[in-house]
């Protein structure tokens, strides 16, 4: 294959230095991850209002007795300050998924480099969570369970919470390990580097 058709070329004979390597000739990962980034950052955004209304909620007991017996963690202020910390950093984090996705569609390093931020900064969130959420919700809603006087619905509801959180955080690991693995292959990094800086 000549260089002018290779996605993975550093530069083509008849791109000028200082322009990026037009559309054309872009590798397909550039403009998939980009997409996906400026995605999962609405979304962050749309989730982190959601559990923002959810937390004032709760902190000004707005809500009835019966969910607020459901969620007897976020009476811990250990526990109510480090969601509160996870929404404002889940907030930045979104942002800049956003903006690292233009950054890669345009095929630009500095995209690729706040991806590489944001992949790594969201799966070391992610395992904080997992452990608030087993120290704060798992452990005390199975302590739960085994007293006699627990309601059983409310243990239910407790434990199917808990573990659906932890299940969630699993799974929200899989697209930034994704997007470190192929946003760091030396073929996508030598020819996304080879860009202009601007």
């Amino acid at each position: 294959m000549s260089d002018d058709l290779n996605p993975y070329a550093p530069r083509t004979a008849g791109a000028p230095e200082g322009f990026p390597m037009p559309p054309a000739q872009r590798p397909a990962t550039a403009m998939i991850f980009g997409i996906l980034n400026i995605v999962f950052g609405i979304m962050g955004i749309c989730g982190s209002l959601i559990s923002g209304g959810m937390l004032i909620a709760v902190g000004s007991g707005q809500l009835d007795q019966q969910m607020m017996d459901q969620m007897q963690q976020f009476n811990d202020p250990v526990y109510f300050g480090f969601l509160s910390m996870q929404l404002v950093l889940g907030s930045i984090f979104a942002i800049v998924a956003i903006i690292s996705g233009v950054g890669l569609i345009q095929f630009r390093p500095w995209g690729r480099k706040l991806a590489n931020i944001y992949s790594i900064a969201s799966l070391v969130l992610l395992i904080i969570g997992f452990v608030f959420n087993l120290v704060y919700a798992v452990l005390p809603a199975i302590q739960a369970a085994n007293s006699g006087d627990a309601d059983p619905a409310q243990v239910g509801g407790a434990i199917g919470g808990a573990v659906g959180g932890i299940l969630g955080s699993c799974f929200g690991g899989i697209y930034p390990i994704c997007a470190l693995y192929f946003l760091n292959r030396k073929s996508f990094v030598a020819a996304i580097e080879n860009q202009p800086t601007l």
